[in-house]
């Protein structure tokens, strides 16, 4: 089976105001603008640029532990995202490249029976950097760079694929818009809705064979 690799928040979960609460609280002067711009590019190191609040480990985690990961648990998955996991599933191996936690992640997952779906999550615990995560993708599945596909909301996403020659399905629900991709010089799937991802990936495959 061919492989898809999906982006965790933006594609399957709406997290992007509770994402930039968190980066607010642990921020200086982080707007909407602000935080939008920072996933043009591997987020932590983006991150790294900005001024840090003066708060304690014991503050961050309390705020992570009693505030962001309990709300972010209970949001709903984007509607109508798991008839397309289980549809995509039936033909495709499903992997998870995320810059959140696995652990998190699985628990979401399972929360909201969406686990049986995917083979393996690669989260934070495996690297920072999601090029080091999709070189992890196609050595583990022991497949090249035209038998998988990225479905991602960001530009830097797409970037980091781009240097393994991964091609990438962008969904515009996520956390960035559609002027954030004007840069790239090659044509790309840029899809607004749910519902257009199976034909999306389907076609992109059959024109690949």
């Amino acid at each position: 089976k061919k492989i898809i690799i999906w982006d965790f928040d933006g594609p399957i979960v709406d997290s992007r105001e509770l994402a930039l609460e968190l980066t607010q609280f642990q921020y200086e002067d982080v707007t909407e603008d602000i935080h939008r711009n920072l996933f043009n590019g591997n987020i932590f190191t983006e991150l790294a640029k900005l001024k840090k609040k003066d708060i304690s480990p014991e503050e961050h985690t309390e705020f992570s532990e009693k505030s962001y990961w309990p709300r972010k648990l209970s949001l709903v998955p984007i509607e109508g995202i798991k008839e397309v996991l289980e549809t995509l599933s039936q033909d495709f191996t499903m992997v998870i490249n995320s810059s959140s936690s696995e652990v998190r992640i699985e628990n979401y997952l399972q929360r909201n029976d969406l686990s049986k779906y995917f083979d393996k999550i690669y989260g934070v615990e495996s690297s920072k950097s999601k090029e080091e995560k999709f070189e992890l993708i196609l050595k583990d599945f022991d497949i090249t760079n035209k038998e998988c596909a990225l479905i991602t909301d960001t530009l830097g996403d797409v970037l980091e694929a781009k240097t393994l020659g991964i091609h990438s399905i962008v969904i515009l629900w996520g956390y960035q818009e559609k002027k954030h991709f004007n840069v790239l010089d090659t044509e790309i799937i840029i899809l607004e809705k749910p519902s257009e991802l199976v034909s999306a990936v389907n076609n992109h495959f059959s024109v690949k064979l």
